[in-house]
């Protein structure tokens, strides 16, 4: 475009001053008239610079904008993206509360009532039901610079007497979903008289069991222990207690009790820490 400029200005505004338009040398009338169609053509050509020069601007501008505009698309489509891979990592490493009803109503349908049972005796307003809570620990066999393991673990209505209301809890961790199981001392209770309300002779531990529900169980997130005390009675004064404590990803027993006397006072005939 300069160049076609160039030509141009020399066409019109030089070329005349020299030899006229005809093609004739030029006498000082018509150089004076030729001066002033140089003129004309001088004013145009400056107007046509400065076009030239708003034109490049427009255009830098335009393009600036228009890269930057691509800019803003690309950042605002990475962080989209961005979200949408974060969002699928976090159910990929949490599982989902949806997730976690269907295992539940898969893993515990001999034992548990559905799910959807639970919101019906519950008349729909069990918003927090499952239970669910974060753990994170520190295996034992740790080794230097390793991260803390995390799990998901969630405690599910099972089904319910007068008094006591029974629990299971699951794990999500590594991508998929596990039962949590309780060990518990097997135990054989010997009575003074065949009454099982008479005076307690002995408990006596005879092995061990596990236990895939928990009565009145609770939670406590911040040391990571369940306890659950079932009730023998309503008014409580006979029961089995336990304590466990999520170690390694699973529970481990730390203190179990027993109270067989039907005597009206807590004192329990057996207690055993671990």
């Amino acid at each position: 475009m300069t160049a076609a400029i160039a030509v141009l200005r020399r066409i019109f505004i030089l070329a005349p001053l020299e030899i006229g338009f005809d093609g004739q040398e030029t006498t000082p009338a018509s150089r004076n008239i030729a001066q002033g169609n140089s003129l004309n053509f001088g004013c145009f050509f400056v107007m046509l610079g400065h076009f030239r020069a708003i034109w490049r601007l427009v255009m830098a501008k335009a393009k600036r904008d228009q890269v930057n505009a691509v800019r803003l698309t690309l950042g605002v489509l990475a962080g989209i993206a961005g979200s949408m891979v974060a969002t699928q990592v976090a159910v990929a490493q949490e599982g989902t509360t949806e997730e976690a009803v269907a295992y539940f109503d898969s893993a515990f349908k001999d034992r548990c009532r559905p799910y959807s049972e639970t919101l019906f005796l519950f008349d729909g307003g069990a918003d927090e039901m499952p239970a669910r809570f974060e753990v994170s620990w520190m295996p034992s066999f740790e080794l230097p610079g390793d991260e803390p393991e995390t799990a998901t673990i969630y405690q599910f209505f099972c089904d319910a007497g007068a008094y006591n209301v029974q629990s299971a809890f699951i794990k999500f961790m590594d991508e998929h979903f596990d039962p949590l199981a309780f060990a518990r001392p097997a135990i054989s209770i010997e009575n003074e008289t065949e009454d099982y309300d008479s005076p307690v002779k002995a408990i006596t531990v005879t092995g061990y069991e596990s236990a895939l529900t928990l009565t009145n169980a609770k939670f406590d997130e911040e040391s990571q222990t369940v306890t659950a005390r079932a009730y023998w009675r309503g008014i409580g004064d006979a029961y089995d207690e336990g304590r466990w404590v999520f170690r390694d990803g699973g529970f481990v027993l730390e203190h179990f009790e027993a109270d067989a006397d039907y005597d009206g006072e807590i004192d329990p005939q057996l207690s055993l820490d671990y």
